[in-house]
């Protein structure tokens, strides 16, 4: 994706050349030629920010010889320069100037702010003699927000939902649209189209986006292509926050977060071994999007194809697990055979978890997710709202044993699944699903953040009395989903992919999504001149193509106010390969699951976490497997 890339570029050059930009104040002497090597000093913010960018080899090859953290204790390295990569705060300059207090911790040294400097911390800065003395660089780079590999972006605002809705503080309008504004100009977008959903939050967002990106226009490059910032809320789609994903990587991040698996680091816990899933491992990146069914196929061809190349026995009868054993016995395929071993690991503890949550079979709870979240059943017929209401009711008395955590999940689909639900039912669904104190207060709370409820602009399209919201084009597709999917699990899809054709085919309603008064002006409504392509099968084991020759014509940000999913994150991925002349690009205010979102709203939870190290908190009323 183009906004890694260059922000990364941004990073190799500003560490390449930390005195080479027109933008620089010079505190002190005049410029020095660059420093051959350099220690890096960075906050935690930072860090993650300079990970998800690029390798520390890739650093070492720049010259960096180590990274260090700002708040830990570090050896004085007076005949090295140091370059402080921090977040412009006044904790952060005050650790800077401690570096200094008493011994020079470097020789020379290269401030770089990730956002805004204030005048008030320059003059900090330029009070100390004994710091001013040795700054040779100072200059500000807008990476203020968190890159998901190649797949998108977010700000790492995890409390999203209950800052944000429904009302958000003036002050975090101008925080999230400061690094919106940010994120375009790492793409050196400065003069984008901007459309919007047609609510005050979107509207407020676009027109602060705008207005900050005006004070920056003389820096647009008008050679640069198009570009759109489509900016939607969390309430165009509250079921795909809910509802259960059954490819490998958001099975992993829904069911075994807090288990084996860490969504915060993605680091996974087999006892003495750990092991971080990234980049590193060319099996992630091929099997991280397919589903849970086509994992466990994959693993198996890549074992049995391993045993072929060292012309072992077949083994096609023997299970997966002992393949790898054998495979990890030949030192040449010794990396790989880990790799896999750790894969095989993983999906074991997701078949698990998902017969433990009773997800699958008939009459599981998956196929009644589906059944809710899309209003259509397993042979594409239409199913009523009451049927659906119905079919929960049976479904959890039938199984008293389900864990509280999915009998609440499971009544917070159905609320932001349908429209018009009377106060008596409510209360009827809640008492039979024996809701506890704390699940109430839970499901209250995200209520009153207004994003189950049905937009104005939707409310005229919906019959009276209790029916399902869904879009007559998302009712269209799971149709047709029902009919060629080839998991019974998948009907379900997030309708950030319908509006993101809609949008890349010049369907997008104009009232719903209307552009900003003001914006540049050029085709937001239609970036693509060909006609919506056909969508294949999503698990088919054959990769979708997309030539690097294709020319980008037009470039798409899709933002979304209150988080973004795994789900989401998938689609817009497909999206990519079927448009490869249009450059897309995803992000949110952060990345959620079902189970942050309930710690999110759960006062208990949050005081846990405020007094932890961000650890996440285990709220299964089950054994952990």
């Amino acid at each position: 994706m183009a906004l890694r890339r260059s922000c990364r570029d941004v990073l190799i050059e500003v560490i390449k050349r930390p005195g080479g930009f027109a933008e620089d104040l010079e505190v002190g002497v005049g410029m020095l030629a660059p420093p051959s090597r350099l220690q890096l000093v960075v906050d935690a913010f930072v860090l993650g920010i300079v990970n998800s960018i690029c390798l520390m080899a890739d650093l070492h090859a720049e010259g960096v010889t180590s990274i260090e953290l700002l708040t830990r204790p570090r050896e004085p390295l007076p005949d090295l320069d140091g370059m402080y990569m921090l977040v412009p705060d006044r904790e952060n300059m005050d650790l800077l100037l401690q570096d200094f207090a008493k011994h020079p911790q470097h020789r020379k040294v290269h401030i770089v702010c990730v956002g805004r400097l204030e005048a008030s911390l320059i003059s900090l800065l330029a009070e100390s003699v004994a710091l001013a003395s040795r700054v040779k660089t100072l200059v500000e780079i807008p990476f203020t927000f968190y890159h998901l590999q190649d797949r998108g972006f977010h700000f790492g605002m995890e409390e999203a939902l209950q800052t944000m809705f429904p009302t958000p503080a003036p002050s975090v309008v101008d925080e999230i649209a400061s690094k919106l504004a940010d994120v375009c100009a790492c793409l050196n977008a400065y003069d984008p189209s901007i459309c919007h959903a047609n609510t005050l939050f979107c509207t407020n967002i676009a027109k602060q986006l705008q207005m900050v990106l005006s004070a920056q226009k003389g820096s647009a490059d008008s050679k640069e292509v198009h570009t759109t910032v489509f900016i939607v809320d969390r309430s165009v789609d509250m079921a795909a926050t809910l509802v259960h994903e059954y490819t490998y990587e958001a099975a992993l991040y829904d069911l075994l977060d807090g288990d084996v698996f860490d969504a915060n680091t993605g680091v996974v816990n087999r006892g003495e071994k750990k092991d971080l899933l990234g980049e590193s491992d060319s099996a992630w990146a091929q099997i991280r999007d397919l589903h849970i069914m086509s994992v466990r196929e994959w693993l198996d061809h890549a074992v049995q194809d391993i045993l072929h190349k060292t012309k072992k026995r077949d083994a096609s009868s023997v299970k997966t697990s002992e393949l790898l054993k054998m495979v990890q016995q030949t030192p040449e395929h010794k990396d790989m055979a880990e790799k896999l071993a750790l894969h095989q690991f993983l999906l074991e503890k997701v078949f698990q978890r998902v017969e433990a949550d009773k997800l699958i079979g008939v009459g599981g709870l998956g196929g009644l997710e589906q059944d809710i979240a899309c209003g259509v059943d397993r042979d594409g017929k239409d199913i009523k709202a009451i049927h659906c209401q119905e079919a929960l009711i049976k479904f959890v008395s039938n199984n008293p044993d389900l864990p509280s955590e999915s009998r609440l999940r499971l009544v917070m689909l159905y609320f932001a699944c349908m429209a018009n639900i009377s106060e008596s039912i409510r209360q009827k669904l809640t008492e039979v699903l024996r809701l506890s104190s704390e699940d109430y207060r839970i499901l209250m709370s995200l209520l009153q953040t207004q994003l189950m409820e049905v937009p104005d602009s939707q409310r005229h399209k919906l019959d009276k009395g209790c029916v399902h919201r869904g879009t007559k084009e998302q009712n269209a597709r799971f149709k047709q989903n029902s009919r060629t999917k080839t998991f019974e699990l998948s009907r379900f899809e997030p309708r950030i992919k319908e509006l993101v054709v809609q949008l890349c085919s010049g369907k997008l309603s104009h009232d719903e999504f209307p552009l900003l008064k003001g914006s540049a002006a050029g085709a937001p409504f239609s970036v693509a001149q060909s006609a919506c392509p056909a969508m294949p099968d999503d698990w088919s084991f054959t990769p979708f193509i997309q030539a690097d020759t294709v020319a980008v014509s037009q470039r798409v940000i899709v933002f979304v106010l209150g988080g973004i999913t795994h789900s989401e994150i998938r689609v817009v991925e497909e999206l990519r390969a079927e448009y490869p002349q249009i450059e897309l690009s995803l992000g949110g205010t952060a990345v959620i699951t079902p189970r942050r979102i309930m710690d999110m709203f759960n006062p208990h939870t949050q005081a846990d976490l405020a007094h932890s190290s961000g650890s996440r908190v285990r709220r299964r009323s089950q054994p952990t497997l």
